[in-house]
């Protein structure tokens, strides 16, 4: 008896897993199909929010991008300190808004929506285009791409996790006008005159 009850804990523990099994094998097929559509459905969703997001960012309102981020959202801004929580991120966008002026043209085209099995998570990739007028008087074209990570949040998709980049190339710090991404040579040490 007493070693029947060592596997007792291994057998609940294996019936528990056998129970939380969500996908039957003869209905994988109708679960796939209805994950598609589920899917479609969401990138549909995302891509509306997404069409907001270009006239609020069009408009210069950090106050309505702000609203499509959840509370705990954090965004990941190229040249930027991250920006922890909604109201950092509207205060990012705000300070950007009064240093520069905004975008006089501005798209987002998704490129990919995937949905985690979950069904309330989702991972978006995407380009955008940007252009406009720098403060200096210089016109732009711009673009980049962007990872964004959605939950569902009693019913409403809200960015969690949002990171973008341009494609242009990176200018080091202190080279004015560059165009390399590479990094500058390093200094080299002056060389010890020989000991005579």
């Amino acid at each position: 008896m007493v070693k029947l009850l060592r596997f007792l804990p291994l057998l609940a523990a294996f019936g528990l897993v056998a129970a939380c099994q969500t996908e039957p094998a003869e209905q994988t097929g109708a679960t796939e199909e209805a994950a598609a559509t589920d899917a479609a459905s969401v990138r549909t969703e995302i891509e509306t929010i997404g069409d907001r997001f270009e006239q609020a960012l069009l408009a210069e309102d950090a106050a309505t991008i702000g609203t499509f981020y959840a509370e705990d959202a954090i965004a990941l801004p190229p040249g930027a300190p991250r920006a922890e929580g909604r109201a950092a991120i509207e205060a990012l966008f705000a300070s950007w808004f009064d240093q520069v002026p905004g975008p006089e043209g501005f798209t987002l085209t998704t490129d990919d929506v995937q949905v985690a099995a979950s069904g309330d998570i989702a991972y978006e990739t995407g380009t955008y285009t940007s252009r406009g007028t720098s403060p200096e008087g210089e016109s732009y074209d711009e673009t980049g791409k962007y990872l964004v990570v959605w939950k569902n949040l009693d019913g409403q998709w809200m960015i969690v996790r949002d990171t973008w980049n341009s494609d242009a190339p990176m200018h080091m710090e202190g080279e004015a006008g560059a165009t390399s991404t590479e990094a500058p040579e390093a200094a080299q040490p002056e060389a010890e005159p020989p000991v005579e």
